[in-house]
């Protein structure tokens, strides 16, 4: 039905290798967007539980499973001694920043990604926090 992941020092829920993505994109297509994606994702917070993930199958969408795995993650963030989760969701993704919104995240800051938009397929990435 759907499953959420959190970044640690050991790893993270979409964490795939260089690997994972020659296998889908093929040799040329593999580098480059790995390349492209350190760029992106290698960030660190120490302070903050970092949700890296959350993904709701398009059949139960609307029926509280998104908000029963973020309030998991929050309990989870919660339980390792984290006075905050944080997350980030692209500007093109207005239905999960919605339900970030409703479970009590705010937005902390919006970084555009400038010509990698093209690539992507989305502008900016909106970085939100919610106290716990």
């Amino acid at each position: 039905m759907g499953l959420a992941g959190f970044k640690s020092a050991q790893g993270s829920f979409a964490g795939g290798s260089e690997a994972d993505l020659r296998a889908v994109y093929g040799p040329i297509g593999g580098r480059w967007r790995a390349q492209l994606l350190r760029l992106l994702g290698n960030d660190a917070d120490s302070s903050r539980f970092l949700l890296d993930g959350l993904c709701v199958s398009d059949t139960v969408r609307g029926q509280g499973v998104g908000t029963l795995l973020l309030e998991a993650i929050v309990a989870e963030g919660r339980a390792r001694g984290y006075s905050a989760v944080r997350l980030d969701v692209v500007d093109t993704n207005a239905r999960a920043r919605a339900l970030y919104e409703r479970r009590g995240f705010v937005v902390d800051r919006t970084e555009a990604i400038g010509p990698l938009r093209l690539i992507f397929g989305f502008s900016a990435a909106h970085t939100m926090i919610r106290p716990i």
